[in-house]
């Protein structure tokens, strides 16, 4: 699979991931379409260190080299919520699709999840694409923002 691997994001990361936060690329991709602080950032990823039942960041590595991150929050006992990205040489390559499969399938690991809710903006076709090819299916977006489609995954 391309040397894609997935690791537990650790405080060595806090740097890279504040970067990746910040590239337009991603965060015009996201829910919250805006950079972040360094302090900020900071209270947020200390805070997602520090609930490992709650929150899971795994970085996406190919061959090694950081390239992007898989998030999960624990939404209900059953269920958690993912969030994905890829830095920009990484995207359209279809390597989302396997960092999405890669992370559930670590998150079944570590949770007794039974689903799993992708919360995708409606304009970004590109991650309906990976969250279909990764085995996601569309559901009823109530639990999602507007403007957002809802895609699950059921272990």
């Amino acid at each position: 699979m391309n040397g894609l691997a997935l690791r537990p994001a650790t405080e060595n990361d806090q740097r890279t991931i504040f970067e990746w936060r910040n590239q337009p690329f991603i965060y015009e991709r996201g829910s919250l379409q805006r950079p972040v602080s360094w302090d900020e950032h900071v209270a947020w990823f200390d805070a997602s260190l520090a609930r490992p039942g709650e929150r899971l960041l795994l970085i996406v590595e190919i061959e090694g080299r950081p390239v992007g991150l898989v998030r999960f929050d624990r939404t209900r006992d059953t269920e958690a919520t993912i969030s994905v990205y890829l830095t920009q040489d990484h995207a359209g390559r279809g390597l989302g699709s396997q960092a999405i499969s890669r992370g559930c399938e670590a998150l079944r690991g570590r949770w007794d999840v039974r689903h799993v809710l992708a919360c995708v903006r409606e304009d970004n076709l590109a991650a309906t694409k990976a969250f279909l090819r990764a085995g996601f299916i569309e559901a009823a977006p109530a639990a999602c923002p507007p403007q957002h489609r809802a895609f699950r995954f059921a272990f």
